[in-house]
C-alpha cells in the first residue's frame, strides 16, 4: 500500500503496483487515471510513499510522548516498549482497491 499526496494535500491510497505505474507515467504529459476512476495531474504529485504508521501497545494507541498510553481515562506507562507495534494509520484502509475510512 502506498500513499500519493498531491500539492493540494489530497491523498490517494493505492496498491504498490499502481504506485509504480503512476511513478512511471508521471514522466509523461497528460492526466493519469487511477483504478478508482479518478484522474490526477502528475505535475501536482507531491510525493508517493508509505502511509504514516501509528504506535499501538496492547491494542491501545500510544501517546505522542512514546512512553505512555491512555486506558479508561488514565495515563499508563508502557512497561515493555519492545511490544509496541506500528501499524498503518487506520484512516488508510483499502477494501477492494477502494479507500475506506473507519466510522
Amino acid at each position: 500500500m502506498k500513499l500519493i499526496t498531491m500539492f493540494s494535500k489530497r491523498e490517494y491510497v493505492v496498491n504498490d503496483d499502481e504506485a509504480d505505474n503512476v511513478a512511471i507515467a508521471s514522466q509523461k504529459d497528460g492526466m493519469i487515471k487511477l483504478r478508482s476512476g479518478d484522474y490526477i495531474n502528475p505535475k501536482a504529485i507531491e510525493s508517493i510513499g508509505e502511509p504514516a504508521e501509528i504506535a499501538f501497545y496492547k491494542g491501545y494507541l500510544v501517546n505522542k510522548d512514546g512512553r505512555t498510553f491512555t486506558r479508561d481515562g488514565q495515563r499508563i506507562t508502557i512497561e515493555s516498549p519492545e511490544n509496541i507495534k506500528y501499524l498503518p494509520d487506520p484512516k488508510y484502509q483499502i477494501t477492494d482497491n477502494m479507500l475506506t475510512l473507519p466510522e
